[in-house]
């Protein structure tokens, strides 16, 4: 009986010092919050939570997951908090995993707000607050406990590469999509697999921007060869005298290499993109 108390007791004080990794809720966040359930996951104990879904996670980085079932004022909330490796890979979970968002709330970071969901990348994590109710009251609480989370949160706001502040393309920030290998490309933008065969390790800001029919992209490649083969998989030539800047032109597809194993990538129909005109002040 001892030695089953000291390994409860053992047990308790894991948990407690893993939870203080996280900006966790706490019982007197809130009125009438209680914490019904909490359970910490790591990169082994992660495919028993998203059977089938833990690879992606791990892809771009994953370091630990906590799961707490709190229930307020009355409505469950199932509330899931991804710890990263660093910053990009929460924005890269977050940016694949918004779909049909309605941003409804002014918040000073990305969210994205469904009927019973709401998800948002605060630093290193991937936060999701979801409930079965799907009712405008359910939501309402949601926000609040969102609320609460950010203010717990230490953590700096994600900052994209500067391409993607450039005023025209402002009001298509929030489909942008933060692409880190294979099943990041295959759940966030699967139409451009073809481009990336036999390419292993590279990643991807690929932007739609809907008003001109096109999809502007920065893309690194993290092994010697690999912009020749993409060049190669969408059959375009790089030329024996190339200067970095120079634009490459082929059908729909403009490309600007713009340093060792990266480039800026455009596919369009016709002109109605020009690729360098979204690299000027």
């Amino acid at each position: 009986m001892k030695i089953l108390f000291l390994m409860l007791t053992i047990n308790v004080m894991m948990l407690a010092q893993n939870v203080s990794d996280f900006p966790a809720l706490s019982e007197s966040d809130l009125d009438s919050m209680t914490i019904v359930s909490e359970k910490v996951f790591d990169g082994n104990s992660l495919w028993g939570h998203i059977n089938g879904g833990a690879d992606l996670y791990l892809e771009y980085g994953f370091d630990k997951l906590l799961l707490q079932n709190v229930e307020y004022q009355g409505t469950v909330f199932r509330v899931e908090f991804y710890k990263m490796n660093d910053s990009e890979a929460a924005f890269g979970i977050f940016s694949i995993k918004r779909f049909k968002c309605v941003e409804s709330y002014s918040l000073p970071v990305d969210v994205c707000i469904t009927e019973n969901q709401i998800q948002s990348a605060i630093g290193r994590f991937y936060i999701s607050i979801s409930n079965e109710e799907e009712t405008e009251e359910a939501l309402t609480k949601s926000h609040e406990i969102f609320l609460e989370i950010l203010d717990k949160s230490k953590e700096l706001p994600y900052l994209l590469p500067e391409l993607f502040y450039n005023p025209r393309l402002k009001k298509y920030s929030s489909q942008i999509k933060y692409i880190k290998g294979q099943l990041g490309l295959q759940n966030g933008f699967p139409m451009w697999e073809m481009m990336f065969e036999g390419i292993e390790k590279y990643s991807a800001y690929i932007l739609p921007i809907s008003d001109a029919d096109a999809t502007l992209a920065q893309i690194h490649f993290g092994q010697k060869g690999s912009l020749e083969l993409f060049l190669q998989n969408i059959e375009v030539t790089m030329p024996d005298q190339y200067n970095l800047g120079q634009v490459l032109k082929k059908d729909h597809f403009q490309i600007i290499v713009t340093a060792e194993e990266e480039i800026l990538f455009c596919e369009s129909e016709g002109d109605s993109l020009i690729i360098s005109d979204y690299i000027k002040p």
